[in-house]
């Protein structure tokens, strides 16, 4: 897979970071089946730097995913439908995923962490548009917007991250369009954790 670099600097000194989409799939295996999620770009304080950490789905997103698909069907079709979903096997093995996932988000209660050190002590970072902004934001977040502008054209691409700001008090600058050319080839690759977070040597598994 061909994959772009971006860069991500820091408004405030020289620190910056070259972001590499690669991708990667965590997994944990539970009682009731194995779990699959994603991880996200986030600070670690432990690591100093951006790396890849846990984007752990809320509660309730699997519990509206897990709705909608156990809802109810009309009682014209639902004979129908039940009698296929009864043996179909592809729904059958979402159904156990579906309730594998409920029960293992309910019983986590540990943090996310940095997959890199396993600290909890993280920051996921999202990056959002600076002219989105309002009026009503504090007067640092307006010089941002003034100096995310190109002279006399309107503004960039350009995304800051969202409530972080770095060690040095600047803020991360994400520009899509500032590649330094070299691309990437990545297979994807798989993550185990266990039910608390941490890495955990399965190298055999799949």
């Amino acid at each position: 897979m061909s994959l772009d670099t971006t860069r991500i600097h820091c408004t405030g000194c020289d620190f910056e970071h070259f972001e590499t989409y690669k991708p990667i799939r965590l997994k944990c295996r539970t009682d009731l089946g194995v779990v699959s999620y994603y991880p996200t770009s986030g600070w670690c304080y432990q690591c100093n730097r951006i790396t890849d950490v846990e984007a752990l789905p809320s509660l309730e997103e699997i519990q509206r995913h897990y709705a909608r698909f156990y809802r109810v069907p009309s009682p014209e079709t639902g004979w129908i439908k039940r009698l296929i979903q009864r043996f179909d096997k592809k729904y059958q093995q979402k159904c156990r995923e579906l309730e594998a996932e409920l029960a293992w988000r309910k019983a986590r209660s540990a943090p996310p962490h940095c997959l890199k050190c396993g600290s909890a002590d993280i920051a996921p970072l999202k990056f959002t548009d600076p002219n989105q902004q309002t009026a009503d934001s504090d007067v640092d977040d307006w010089d941002i917007l003034t100096a995310l502008e190109y002279e006399g054209t309107p503004r960039d691409r350009r995304t800051v991250a969202k409530d972080f700001l770095h060690t040095c008090g600047g803020q991360l600058v994400h520009d899509p369009d500032d590649k330094p050319g070299s691309r990437y080839f990545w297979s994807e690759q798989v993550i185990w954790l266990d039910s608390y977070g941490a890495v955990v040597n399965q190298e055999n598994e799949k």
